[in-house]
C-alpha cells in the first residue's frame, strides 16, 4: 500500500526534475543575442575618370560614403608597372587578384575596401610608372 505523502513527494520531485531539465534547455537560448538583420547589398554610386599622363589619378565620390559599406575600384592603365589605391578617409584597399596585362602593355586590376569610414571621400590610384596614354579609375 502506497503512503500518500511519499507518493506526493515523488511526483513533486519528478515535476521539479522536469522543470529543471526544461529550464536547462531553454535558458541558454533566451540568453543568446537576437540575430542582427542583414542588409541586402545594393549598388550606390559609380564614377570614372581618365588621366592621360602622370603617376596619379584621383576621383571624388558624388555622395558621402556610408560607414561600414564596401568600395570597389577598377583601374586600367597603359603600362605593366604596379598600381596602388588609397583614399582620403584612410580606408585599407586590397586586391583579390593579381594585375592582368594584355595587348601592347596594358594592365587592369580590381581593389576593394570593406567596412569603410563614412563621409566625403576621394579615391586615388598611384601608378608606379607614369602613364603615357591612359589611366582609368
Amino acid at each position: 500500500m502506497a503512503v500518500p505523502h511519499l507518493a506526493l513527494g515523488r511526483r513533486l520531485w519528478r515535476a521539479v526534475w522536469v522543470l529543471l531539465v526544461v529550464a536547462a534547455l531553454i535558458v541558454p537560448k533566451l540568453a543568446e543575442p537576437a540575430a542582427a538583420a542583414v542588409a541586402t547589398p545594393a549598388f550606390v554610386q559609380a564614377r570614372s575618370k581618365q588621366a592621360t599622363s602622370g603617376t596619379t589619378n584621383s576621383l571624388a565620390f558624388t555622395k558621402a560614403n556610408t560607414a561600414g559599406n564596401l568600395i570597389v575600384v577598377a583601374v586600367m592603365w597603359s603600362n605593366t608597372a604596379a598600381v596602388s589605391v588609397a583614399d582620403s578617409r584612410g580606408n585599407a584597399y586590397a586586391s583579390p587578384l593579381a594585375r592582368t596585362t594584355w595587348g601592347s602593355g596594358w594592365s587592369s586590376q580590381v581593389f576593394y575596401a570593406k567596412n569603410v569610414a563614412g563621409g566625403a571621400n576621394t579615391v586615388t590610384a598611384t601608378f608606379a610608372t607614369a602613364i603615357s596614354s591612359f589611366g582609368l579609375l
